[in-house]
């Protein structure tokens, strides 16, 4: 080799040498098959490759270590200009002497037998030279011998054998650590950091404590520099500019938008003036004239250079030459260096792109041919006839999916640079069936579309009954756990109800100490409705708190109250509950007699007990009995038993229910009342018509049980056709209570045939009375009843039952235990009054009469008020009426409070008075407990055994009647000869009260402004005339809504005071613009036709006389 090849290129010589000694074996190999001597050619041959080893074994050695890369060879084409390569043999024709050299080893080991021992001992030191081609003779050897001549070695330094003993201590130098004194205390100065430790790095410094976790740490200078960015025009943007680049090979600019004003130059390269050589100037640049072939020769060149550059030995500078761009040709003006193409569904592999790409990724090709194919395969199946694929992206999705694990359709088109041309092709229907197999790829589609269809049915029948399976066990399931529970309840509630029964019957054996001994009652004001009905009352625990009066039954000394309370008391409602109290006892002259009056006022405040559940505010979401909140008040229920404990107790209940008897039976004492399930049937409308039947009392025409559509109006014109003198017909809901669930409708207002069927049963006379006279009219009268009803009927509380349908829903359903309705008639007369009486069962079934009075209405059958006594009916009269119903009602296992309404008017066909009783509710009344504070406030009594007016004990008299008690005491006389000195002297007292007064304007003022504007009006209580006002506060939060009771000395006076009292207070607390929302007025009004009313029979009353 020549001297400029030695200080050429080590990659060239290498490939150089192994082409050369190829050929020369072959063309030796062929000469020796000739001239039959391949006894002699066999040892050359040998020798040639262990040279070829061993020159291989080196090369790759030197490239490792000069380039520390993976043992390959650059691609060199036979047309390189750097690598022009000469046959062997033509060096070997041109040269005689070396010619003449082989044929002499030829020839010679032709004629010899086997070689002597010299020439032995000197092939085997050849070899040993050969296979170490560090060695400078060896590298002579082989230059003399065989023209061949190494590269420059590097002579590998002999590895030192480390000690296999093991050394112990710290291998590394201690770092700096923040000092114990700042980690104890942060606000000490921190040490100065030393520049070792600086070059640790931040992240260091923060582990080891130097800086702080929270300091905020910036970098000065900084290395992002911001600046404001240029926008472009319009008509810019889309204008392309020519860039001449020269960076890198391969670059492309084109499509990149720079500002026009900025010069984009090549960068010159470096010079660099070298110590010992320097390297040629870069090769010029090729003419755009040549072909793609000389495009692809220019760069595969560019990348041999690069390779061979850096084989180079480092013993000189080198500066590296700076190759240019290259010159865009047909196949590469719309595809960059970095992209490849797929046409109908095969990838374009003799482009130069794609030939760079596989050099460049030479490592991974094996896996980034996996993701073209199945790129292949994608864009095939679409027939998609072009997709340029991104070779960057392409890489690092391999990289990614470089075992089994295949990459998804979506991956695979992101690798695609005009994605958007290839779905839109592949969105086009039928698209895939456009291939070379899409007959039978149609055919696999529709057969797995209807394998999918059919699948999916039998899938969706499967899940269905699969869902249907699981929801019936799980309904089963549920069922047997609500069973199980529901037994459980039933009995706990059928062993509490024996509880109950034994208590109550103790009780019985025990009423006569208990009642005259020292006793607490426990009042629980519970209206224990059905829930759907609950759950549409509005204010319902403050209507279970209207018989706050009931703590008025302390007026006996033997009775301690507890009562609990349905609404949160604030601190001024007590005091003045308390101050009440001990205002009645003081002024003592009540029934008790003046030795136990002493004893009341001085314990009146500890005798009465305000208890609020500690639940009440748990469960405001919904309209809960008040008894259901006591009974999960467990607090309570410990301090009723602590306070009751060791002295006889009893409840009593308001509406009884179920769990009235769970909480008797909690705290253990008995209920004075009668079994829910007595009570609640009693208590209904057609309950209530049973005890009135068994009693033989007067009630209004009607049909009870009533539980069809069909069935109410043939009911309603059958009642129609036997009572044509009756105008009015009310529709009453079974289980409602007041007005709550009444209608009414002036059926013969309406009626068509109406004087058609008067003239019949005029016609017939007495025989009208007979179904075969009244089947015609029953029939046109049936017909008609629905438009009229559905037109006219009117309902009362419209809040619960908007419409007529609805009213008729619930008055006609019916069940077990509760629904359905009666029908009765309207009292057929203008004049009609209502009335109330309430008695009581003790458990011993003794009958006492506790109040009555007269109803006041603000609207039609809505109580509003009530006058006591009452004054519409003889008083022995009703006392006969009232003990029939109480005697049925003691035979039916009834005890406790009973209240029952009647209606009196004036019979216009007989002109004589009637008593109609119209309803009865097993229960502890609003009305009763206003009278009992009417009792406790006066000192007063009913009597009902004579005049049946409520007397009060006078002041005046009473001195007397005491002089001469203690006279008969001395003179120790007979009961009989001073009967009329003993009986106690009274006078008779009226009453008019209501428990539901409400004013919305109430609630701007506190309860101690109020009592300053009453008494500024002189709206008090005499305590020594035994008349006035007093008042009951009911509701403690919003205080709309008041109790009021006025006392006077008649029924006219009383109801004046009444009258004047709901005006002065609506004018004190109302404004012309803000009259607020209140039943004052309807109230007054009434009150005022029912004075007139009194006043014009007290003035027919004196014309009789």
């Amino acid at each position: 080799m020549s001297a400029t090849s030695e200080a050429g290129d080590v990659g060239n010589i290498l490939a150089k040498v192994q082409d050369e000694l190829h050929r020369l074996k072959e063309q030796f190999a062929t000469t020796s098959d000739s001239e039959t001597t391949v006894l002699d050619l066999r040892h050359l041959e040998n020798a040639i490759e262990r040279t070829e080893r061993g020159i291989k074994a080196h090369a790759e050695k030197a490239f490792h270590a000069a380039n520390n890369q993976v043992l390959t060879l650059p691609l060199v084409s036979n047309n390189s200009p750097v690598l022009q390569r000469e046959p062997i043999l033509g060096s070997l024709s041109k040269s005689p002497a070396k010619l003449a050299s082989l044929k002499a080893i030829t020839s010679g080991s032709s004629t010899v037998g086997s070689p002597s021992p010299g020439q032995k001992v000197k092939e085997a030191w050849g070899g040993r030279l050969i296979r170490n081609p560090t060695n400078a003779v060896s590298r002579q050897f082989l230059s003399q011998r065989f023209g061949v001549s190494l590269p420059a070695v590097a002579v590998r330094e002999k590895q030192v054998q480390e000690s296999k003993k093991i050394v112990s201590g710290t291998t590394v130098e201690p770092l700096t650590v923040l000092p114990r004194q700042n980690r104890i205390d942060p606000q000490l100065t921190p040490p100065p950091i030393t520049e070792d430790d600086a070059r640790k790095g931040l992240r260091s410094l923060i582990e080891r404590g130097l800086i702080p976790p929270a300091a905020e740490l910036s970098l000065k200078p900084s290395p992002v520099k911001n600046r404001q960015a240029r926008l472009h025009s319009h008509s810019a943007q889309f204008s392309r500019l020519k860039i001449s680049d020269g960076t890198a090979a391969g670059s492309n600019l084109a499509g990149v938008k720079v500002d026009p004003d900025q010069a984009f130059s090549s960068p010159k390269p470096v010079e660099k003036k070298s110590s010992t050589k320097s390297v040629s100037a870069s090769p010029p640049p090729l003419p755009p004239s040549q072909n793609r072939h000389s495009s692809t020769l220019s760069c595969s060149t560019a990348l041999s250079a690069k390779a061979t550059a850096r084989l180079t030995p480092v013993t000189f500078e080198t500066q590296l030459p700076q190759l240019p761009a290259p010159y865009p040709t047909p196949a590469t003006t719309s595809i960059d260096a970095q992209k490849i193409v797929i046409q109908q569904g095969f990838v374009v592999t003799t482009s130069a792109e794609y030939e760079a790409f596989q050099q460049a990724n030479a490592i991974q090709w094996g896996s980034i041919v996996s993701i073209i194919k199945q790129l292949e395969v994608l864009l095939k199946a679409f027939s998609i006839p072009i997709a340029v694929i991104d070779c960057e992206k392409l890489s690092a999705l391999s990289l990614h999916y470089e075992l089994e694990h295949r990459p998804s359709r979506e991956e695979l088109m992101n690798c695609i640079i005009n994605q958007k041309d290839v779905r839109r092709l592949m969105n086009v229907p039928g698209q895939r069936f456009k291939a070379a197999n899409g007959h039978h790829v149609a055919a696999t589609c529709i057969q797995t579309q209807y394998r999918r269809y059919r699948d999916r049915i039998k899938y969706l029948a499967y899940r269905k009954q699969k869902w249907a399976a699981g929801v019936i066990a799980m309904t089963w399931l549920l069922h047997i756990r609500i069973r199980r529970v529901r037994e459980r309840l039933q009995n706990r509630r059928a062993l509490q109800l024996e509880r109950f029964a034994e208590r109550r019957k103790a009780l019985k054996n025990d009423w006569a100490s208990i009642s005259k001994s020292r006793r607490v009652i426990i009042h629980i004001p519970s209206k224990g409705y059905p829930e759907d009905i609950r759950e549409t009352l509005k204010d319902f625990p403050i209507s279970q708190n209207y018989q706050m009066a009931r703590i008025s039954d302390i007026r006996d000394p033997l009775v301690e109250v507890i009562y609990i309370s349905p609404v949160t008391l604030s601190d001024e409602t007590l005091q003045y509950y308390i101050k009440l109290m001990r205002m009645c006892s003081e002024s003592g002259k009540s029934e008790i007699g003046d030795d136990a009056s002493s004893a009341t006022a001085a314990d009146i405040g500890d005798r009465f007990h305000v208890i609020v559940p500690e639940r009440l505010n748990t469960f405001t979401g919904h309209n809960m009995a008040l008894s259901t909140i006591l009974m999960y008040s467990l607090k309570t229920i410990e301090r009723i038993k602590n306070l009751i404990k060791g002295r006889p107790a009893f409840i009593v209940p308001g509406i009884v229910s179920r769990d009235d008897v769970a909480v008797a039976d909690m705290l253990g004492v008995p209920c004075l009342s009668a079994e829910p399930d007595v009570a609640r049937l009693y208590s209904t409308k057609s309950g209530g018509r049973i005890i009135f039947a068994d009693a033989k009392m007067g009630v209004p025409p009607s049909e009870l049980g009533i539980y069809g559509e069909q069935q109410v109006f043939t009911s309603l014109a059958s009642l129609v056709t036997n009572n044509l003198h009756v105008q009015r017909w009310i529709f009453k809901v079974d289980d409602e209570f007041d007005s709550r669930g009444m209608a009414y409708c002036d059926v013969t207002k309406y009626l068509q045939c109406y004087d058609w069927a008067v003239k019949e049963s005029q016609r017939y006379g007495e025989k009208w009375t007979k179904k075969w006279a009244q089947e015609a009219a029953n029939g046109r009268i049936a017909a008609e009843l629905p438009s009229i009803l559905r037109n006219h009927v009117v309902i009362l509380n419209k809040r619960a039952y908007p419409t007529w349908e609805k009213f008729l829903a619930a008055f006609v359903r019916g069940d077990e235990c509760r629904g359905g309705g009666v029908i009765e008639a309207a009292p057929p007369s203008h004049s009609v009054t209502s009335l109330t009486v309430d008695f009581f069962i003790d458990p011993c079934r003794n009958i006492r009469l506790m109040s009555s009075g007269d109803q006041v209405h603000d609207s039609p059958y809505h109580l509003c008020a009530m006058s006591v006594p009452q004054a519409s009916v003889d008083p022995q009269q009703l006392k006969s009426i009232t003990m029939a119903v109480a005697k049925s009602c003691c035979n039916r296992g009834i005890i406790g409070y009973v209240c029952v309404d009647f209606v009196t008017f004036i019979d216009p066909l007989t002109m004589n008075q009637q008593v109609w009783a119209v309803d009865l509710d097993v229960q502890y009344s609003d009305s009763l407990a206003m009278c009992q504070l009417f009792r406790f406030v006066t000192g007063g009594d009913f009597d009902f055994s004579a005049s049946g007016l409520f007397e009060v004990p006078i002041d005046n008299q009473l001195r007397l009647y005491e002089e001469k008690e203690e006279e008969r005491r001395k003179r120790r006389r007979e009961w009989e000869d001073d009967v009329i000195l003993r009986k106690r002297p009274t006078a008779a007292r009226f009453g008019v009260m209501s428990a539901r007064l409400y004013h919305t304007n109430l609630s701007v003022i506190r309860y101690s402004v109020f009592f300053q504007m009453c008494r500024a009006h002189t709206i008090g209580f005499d305590m020594e005339e035994r008349c006035g006002c007093v008042f009951t506060l009911v509701d403690s939060s919003t205080r709309s809504r008041i109790g009021m009771i006025c006392i006077g000395e008649d029924l006219p006076s009383a109801i004046a005071l009444f009258s004047r009292n709901l005006s002065i207070i609506h004018q004190e607390i109302s404004a012309p613009t803000m009259p607020g929302i209140n039943n004052f007025k309807a109230t007054a009004l009434e009150l005022h036709k029912i004075a007139g009313i009194t006043e014009e029979n007290e003035t027919s009353f004196a014309k009789q006389e």
